[in-house]
Parts: C-alpha cells; sequence; structure tokens
C-alpha cells in the first residue's frame, strides 16, 4: 500500500512569510502556560478555600455564582487575604486576578494586594469605577506612589478586569486586560498575605485569583549537552501521560507531558526532545524539564541542530503555520529573513543534505543551516536537494537540469521532465529519445525505456524513482519492476506492488480495488515476492507492509500480525491497528486506542521489551 498523506504532504505546497517573534516578559503572552507552575487558585466555583462569608453593618462577603462578593458598607476599607507560607519571592512569580466594579463611589479603589504582611504593609494595584488605576505599596503606614493614580481607557468602568502583575529577573510588568500599562524595578515583598482590598462604599465581585512561578526563560537559556545519553528514544505513554524511552525499555524522559512526538525513533543528540503541555509544543530535557517553552503549535525533533516549529492558532491545522527554524539555544534562525520559506500541505518545509529551498521574489533559491541565502534565489523553479544534486531550471519555458550545492549545473538543463536522484539514478525525459532514461550523476545514459512508469498516485511526476535498483512501471492495467538498465525483473502480472525493501517487495494479485483522491487501493491477494520475480511468500494476504529489517506487519482476517521473511508468524493476528518498526530491532504493536497509549514494544522474536505500566 502506498503512503497516501506523505505523498500528498510532500507534493502540495503552499507559501508562508516568514516574520519575527520575540518572547518577551513586556507582553502579555510572552509567557506560556506552559511555563508556569501554579501556586495558589481559586475560581469561586465554591468556597473550599474558607474566605471569610459574613453580613453585618460594616461588609457583606460571600461566595455565589462562581464569584466572591465585597460589599463594603460601613465606613472602613476591608483587607480579605491568604497567607501562601511557603512562597518564594525570589522565584520569578505572576499575581493575576479578575474583578469588576458594581455599584458605589467611582473614585474609591477595590485593589488587588498582594505581598503583604500582619501590619498592612504590602503592595497595591488599585482601579476606580471611572476608569481609574494606580500602582502603590504601604511601606511602614506611608503610602509610596510606584505608578500615580492615571485614568485610561483599557480599564472598564463597569466590566471585569484583568489585573496581571509579573515579576521576571527584577522588574514588575503590570498588565491590566492583558495591555502592559507600567514596568519598575521590582522590590522584595513584605511578606506572603496575597488578596483584596475595598475602599468603603463600594461594591465589586472577583472572578478568580491566580498566583504561578514562572519557570521557564523568556528567552530561552542555552543548552549544555549531556553526555552518556541513548542516542534514538521512542513514545511511551502511562496513564495518560507521555514521555520517551531507549530501545531497551528504559524510560529516559519521565511520562508528565500531553503528548511527544509518536512517528518514529527521535533524535536525542541534541539532548532535546519534543513535549506537549496542554495545547502547545517545547523542548524538554532527560529530566523532563523545558528548556524551549511550550509555545508552538506543532514542533519536530532536532536534526543537525535544528528544529522545525509552527505557530498556528488551530491546534490540528493541516493547513500548516507560520514555520520557524530553531537552534539549540531556541533562538529562530529565519526570523529576520527577507525570503519564504515553501511549506507543504501539512506544514513541511525541511532542510534536505543541509540546505532549505526558500522563495524570493518569485525565484528559488537555498538557504545555509545560520539562515544565511547560498544559493541565491534566480531560479525559475528548484526541487529539494538529494543525493548532492536538485532539479532546477532558469527560465519558465528553460529545460530541466541539476545544480549542485554551489549553485552550478552538474548537469547542463537538457531534459524535459526530470526527478529526483535516488540510488544514484535520476529518471528524465530527453526531447526526441524513448519515454523515459536513466542517468547516473555525470548526466550519462545507464537505461532507457518506453514502458509507462506512472503509477495510480495522482502524484506520478513526484513519483518516478528507483528503490532498491528497481522502480514500477504499468502495462495493461498491471504492474511490474525494471532495473535500472530498463530490463524487466517482475512482468506486469501485479494489480500492485511496492518498492523492493530488505530484499522482497510487497506485490497484489487477484485483489479488491477501491479509489480514494483518484488512488487505487488493493486489498486482499498481497504477498511478497523476491528479485527474481519469485512469490516467497504467498498472496493470500488482505493487505502488508513492506519489510525493515527481516520483519512486516501483515494483516489477516481484520487483523494486524508480525512475520519473518520466511513466512512465518513471530505475532500472530490480534492486533486492530497497523504495527510499526522503529530502528533495527524494536516494533510498535497497535492496538484500537494506541494514540492515546494502547501500545506494546517488542523485539523481533516477538519478546516484549516495554508494556504500559497502569495505577
Amino acid at each position: 500500500m502506498k503512503n497516501l498523506l506523505f505523498s500528498l504532504m510532500i507534493i502540495l505546497f503552499v507559501n508562508v512569510n516568514i516574520k519575527a517573534q520575540t518572547l518577551t516578559p513586556e507582553t502579555y503572552s510572552g509567557i506560556p502556560e506552559a511555563s508556569k507552575t501554579k501556586v495558589f487558585s481559586d475560581d469561586f466555583s465554591d468556597n473550599n478555600t474558607k474566605w471569610p462569608e459574613k453580613s453585618d453593618t460594616t461588609a457583606i462577603y460571600k461566595v455565589a455564582d462562581g464569584f466572591y462578593y465585597i460589599d463594603i458598607v460601613g465606613s472602613t476599607g476591608k483587607t480579605i487575604a491568604e497567607t501562601l507560607s511557603a512562597f518564594d519571592d525570589t522565584k520569578n512569580y505572576e499575581v493575576e486576578t479578575k474583578m469588576q466594579f458594581l455599584q458605589g463611589v467611582k473614585d474609591k479603589e477595590y485593589d488587588l494586594m498582594f505581598g503583604g504582611d500582619e501590619k498592612q504593609n504590602n503592595y497595591r494595584v488599585g482601579l476606580t469605577g471611572d476608569g481609574g488605576y494606580y500602582f502603590y505599596k504601604k511601606d511602614n503606614g506611608e503610602k509610596k506612589v510606584i505608578e500615580a493614580y492615571t485614568i485610561t481607557s483599557t480599564v472598564k468602568k463597569t466590566e471585569m478586569n484583568k489585573i496581571t502583575i509579573r515579576k521576571y529577573d527584577g522588574k514588575f510588568y503590570l498588565f491590566i486586560n492583558e495591555t502592559l500599562l507600567y514596568q519598575s524595578e521590582a522590590g522584595a515583598l513584605f511578606g506572603k498575605r496575597f488578596g483584596f482590598l475595598v475602599m468603603p462604599k463600594i461594591s465589586i465581585k472577583v472572578d478568580e485569583i491566580r498566583i504561578s512561578y514562572i519557570n521557564s526563560p523568556i528567552v530561552n537559556k542555552p543548552f549544555v549537552k549531556p553526555v552518556g545519553r541513548p542516542i534514538n528514544l521512542l513514545a511511551i505513554c502511562e496513564n495518560g501521560k507521555w514521555g520517551y524511552m531507549d530501545s531497551t525499555g528504559k524510560t529516559v524522559v519521565p511520562c508528565k507531558f500531553d503528548g511527544v512526538y509518536t512517528y518514529g525513533t527521535i533524535d536525542f543528540t541534541s539532548g532535546m526532545v519534543p513535549v506537549k503541555v496542554d495545547k502547545k509544543w517545547g523542548y524538554a530535557d532527560a529530566m523532563g524539564n523545558l528548556l524551549i517553552a511550550a509555545q508552538y503549535s506543532d514542533a519536530d525533533e532536532y536534526k543537525n541542530g535544528l528544529a522545525h516549529v509552527e505557530e498556528s492558532d488551530d491546534e490540528y491545522s493541516f493547513t500548516g503555520g507560520k514555520v520557524s527554524y530553531l537552534d539549540e539555544t531556541g533562538k529562530n534562525i529565519v526570523a529576520d529573513a527577507d525570503y519564504e520559506l515553501i511549506t507543504g500541505l501539512f506544514g513541511a518545509a525541511y532542510f534536505s543534505d543541509g540546505l532549505l529551498r526558500v522563495k524570493k521574489d518569485g525565484k528559488y533559491g537555498f538557504i545555509d543551516k545560520t539562515g544565511k541565502i547560498i544559493i541565491r534565489c534566480t531560479f525559475n523553479y528548484a526541487e529539494d536537494f538529494h543525493e548532492g544534486y536538485a532539479v532546477g531550471k532558469m527560465g519558465e519555458k528553460d529545460k530541466y537540469g541539476y545544480i549542485n550545492k554551489k549553485g552550478l549545473w552538474a548537469i547542463q538543463p537538457q531534459y524535459t521532465q526530470a526527478n529526483k536522484f535516488y540510488d544514484g539514478i535520476a529518471i528524465v525525459t530527453i526531447e526526441g529519445g524513448k519515454k523515459y532514461s536513466f542517468i547516473d550523476k555525470t548526466g550519462k545514459i545507464t537505461g532507457s525505456t518506453d514502458l509507462d512508469l506512472s503509477t495510480s498516485s495522482l502524484f506520478s511526476s513526484y513519483s518516478l524513482s528507483f528503490s532498491g535498483g528497481y522502480v514500477e512501471f504499468k502495462q495493461n492495467d498491471k504492474r511490474g519492476l525494471i532495473d535500472k538498465t530498463g530490463k524487466i525483473i517482475a512482468p506486469a502480472i501485479y494489480d500492485d506492488i511496492n518498492p523492493f525493501y530488505d530484499g522482497l517487495a510487497a506485490v497484489c494479485k487477484g485483489g479488491t480495488k477501491t479509489s480514494t483522491w483518484g488512488i487505487d487501493i488493493w486489498t486482499d491477494g498481497w504477498g511478497f515476492v523476491d528479485v527474481t520475480g519469485k512469490m516467497v511468500i504467498p498472496n493470500n494476504y488482505e493487505t502488508v507492509s513492506s519489510f525493515s529489517n527481516s520483519v512486516a506487519p501483515v494483516k489477516e482476517n481484520g487483523l494486524w500480525g508480525l512475520m519473518n521473511k520466511t513466512g512465518n508468524w513471530i505475532v500472530k493476528p490480534t492486533y486492530k491497528e497497523r504495527p510499526e518498526t522503529y530502528g533495527k530491532t524494536l516494533i510498535r504493536m497497535n492496538g484500537e486506542n494506541y494514540y492515546h497509549g494502547d501500545f506494546t514494544y517488542i523485539d523481533k522474536t516477538g519478546k516484549t521489551i516495554w508494556a504500559p505500566k497502569t495505577q
């Protein structure tokens, strides 16, 4: 069976402009929720915190309908606060509440109070019913103004206001309704009391209060690589939380995240792995510490010092978001780019052979891993590099040739159609020649054919490549294989045929066809042939996947198992989902809910290497 989604991802392209986004404490969203550790919170859905409730001639306090109501009917202001005895104000922190003026004297204040002691020394951010705010502290009974009283449209007179005070690296940042209104040097707190202060003849309601430590730096810190770590890791899940293990089944990154990379082995050379916190992705170390804050809609593994990330408002966007490349310090190397990245339907935009294809003013070129343009954007068209060469052409009506990594023609433009090099051979079309010719990297023709090399894929022109020394052809609606000289190796007697892997090719004969998006899908009649065309595993199976390291997933009677190259079952068909082979030794056997952790890892003998533990 063809990997349909992969074909779709690498073929359909859109262009995305890259603009810089710098995370700073001066922006409300500059510190993602994933970078905060909750110290205290209350949304007043109940009164488990035991806020004071009373009704007398001085004040009325009550928790009701998801709010805390404070009505000061007497002539003296009141402070209502909680003491957080373990709070550490040497750390970076954030205090946030939502408050609304209901009625009363409009020029009197209602405050968020923080860092107070029993002697009424504290910090206060005050709002008024006429749309004003100020920031001050009480120190030994003396009022010391930090930000003078100011009326602003940012403060809502009769609606809910969000007040956020953030202390980060020695500075206070004051936000009202997520707008930065003031910043100053931060002072030490007087104590560990947090709550509200309301002046006489005012009635307010409070929606919530949250106090958090800020764990991750805003500008991602340089990372020192640990030593003695495994190179490749695999996803694991326990009790609904995800982490990573090594090839022996040992947990390397603890299961504490809402998601991890599940599409294969993870290269751990960088010492960082992609992890999901809530709905955003970041990067963690082997201890599970976030080194790059969870702020992206998608994140891939680090490869050769760079990681591909995307930013989108849609958690499950299939059209891709803004693409960035991060180095190992978290710096976006394309932040200040004046070129466009070329991204696929699913946001794919990847380095190939150390270079990345970009566009500028409608022309194609390539950048290196520092974000610098290495091959100027002068080509009317260019494909990604593969095996050291890239297909390109200068003018719209010009023929195709192959450029090297210096941007020079390695093989002069002369082809009406050209495909990437695989196994040292590229499939091209030469005007006046046979339908297809096969060339080596000097441009020498090694073989040719007039056979139809198109596949059942909608994107057949992108599918013309040798794999394992062979390429598929079509004849009388049947399929076979030819070698690099054009010699027929497997005759066109099959409904469908896959490339050779591990010396065997999956074939379908006498199957049942359905079509999806114009692509033929065959079931039943699947088996395997060797390089001579001999059927070595009978075509008796519902569907199969290609061999990898001497094992292949095979489906029979609606269930998947694992088969070796002699056609014997390693694991009999008992799984509802297709197994996946990883690396040289491990296979992931997927249960019905494998996206939620229902899977087991086994080795090539069928021995269980890892299985989830449940409470």
